[in-house]
């Protein structure tokens, strides 16, 4: 048996409750701080102009810079990362479902609103549907004290998040680009594809294989043998395959959507130079 399986065994005989500071009186303070800042920042934004969409961008970049300054990489071996929890992480973690919660909120009234199911747009289901797999694996994992090192993990996907904000609002911001705003819109799309690629679609594949090999090794060292543990993994498994599914779809479309406007603009661009 391999020293990191040993370990597991005895410290899985002893599991330390979680510290006095870390409780869910403090889960509860972090949550309602974070949804409250941010239904504050959706509005002080939304009176800039331009509606909700105007502010769910703007407030969506910053909390993405927000959760990758506190972004930690440790998977580690699968004991570490299935059965070892962090208090600051998991506190972290809190306070990001608090804005998904607020925002999920927000995006559901718009897209009763606007009754329009067009990806890209705020209130789009597919946003909808992210957001109800994070909030849900988060609180589950956090609940029961497990896995959450992946959940940590999976939070480099926001590294995306600013380029595509800034896709969407200079298209809708600009009917007709300047060169300079066209220019650099081309790079941001150059940008939002490869940090897509690599922090949506190449760095979840990882998660969810590095979490296949450490829950068949707990398996196999009996650790998930009856008891709970079994079945939340399995129910949390089911969520990580949701949301790579996700990933794979939007990056999907925004390729689609990205080739289609390029090929016409371009196109357009030649027809007239002739």
């Amino acid at each position: 048996m391999s020293s990191w399986a040993e370990a597991a065994l005895v410290a899985d005989r002893v599991l330390a409750e979680p510290p006095r500071w870390c409780q869910r009186r403090s889960y509860g303070g972090v949550f309602g701080a974070s949804a409250v800042a941010t239904a504050v920042l959706h509005r002080a934004v939304g009176r800039l102009g331009r509606g909700v969409d105007w502010s769910s961008r703007v407030v969506s970049s910053i909390n993405s810079v927000a959760i990758l300054c506190l972004y930690r990489h440790e998977l580690g071996s699968p004991y570490d990362a299935v059965l070892r929890n962090r208090c600051e992480r998991d506190l972290a973690m809190v306070a990001l479902v608090g804005y998904l919660v607020v925002d999920a909120v927000l995006s559901t009234r718009e897209l009763v609103r606007r009754r329009r199911r067009l990806a890209g747009t705020y209130g789009d289901p597919l946003v909808l549907a992210h957001h109800l797999i994070i909030v849900v694996a988060f609180c589950v994992g956090i609940v029961a004290r497990l896995a959450t090192t992946y959940m940590a993990a999976l939070l480099l996907n926001e590294l995306s998040t600013p380029f595509v904000n800034i896709h969407a609002l200079i298209r809708r911001g600009w009917t007709v680009r300047p060169p300079t705003v066209e220019r650099l819109y081309v790079l941001n799309a150059a940008a939002l594809v490869s940090t897509y690629l690599l922090s949506r679609v190449v760095w979840t594949a990882r998660v969810v294989a590095h979490a296949a090999f450490a829950w068949a090794s707990l398996w196999r060292v009996g650790l998930l043998v009856g008891g709970y543990r079994l079945y939340v993994l399995v129910f949390l498994s089911a969520l990580l395959l949701g949301h790579l599914a996700i990933n794979l779809l939007w990056f999907a479309i925004i390729l689609r959507k990205l080739t289609s406007h390029y090929y016409y603009y371009y196109d357009a661009k030649r027809q007239k130079a002739l």
